[in-house]
């Protein structure tokens, strides 16, 4: 699996990963889909469905969609 943003990519290559990570950024710029290729790259799975692999979004309250 490849990563492609440097910071990510450096991070996985020297074994030097943080804690956390926001991914931030307008709707449909690809955050959904970077966190979940970083993820099954720190898991070594191409599986979306590790056990270890946790999705968490957030619901945002009826009157503001």
């Amino acid at each position: 699996m490849t990563v492609e943003h440097p910071l990510l990519a450096r991070a996985l290559a020297s074994d030097r990963v943080a804690h956390a990570y926001a991914f931030i950024g307008p709707e449909g710029s690809g955050r959904k889909a970077a966190a979940l290729t970083f993820a099954r790259a720190l898991l070594g799975t191409e599986a979306a469905t590790h056990p270890d692999l946790y999705l968490i979004e957030p619901t945002p309250p009826e009157t503001n969609p």
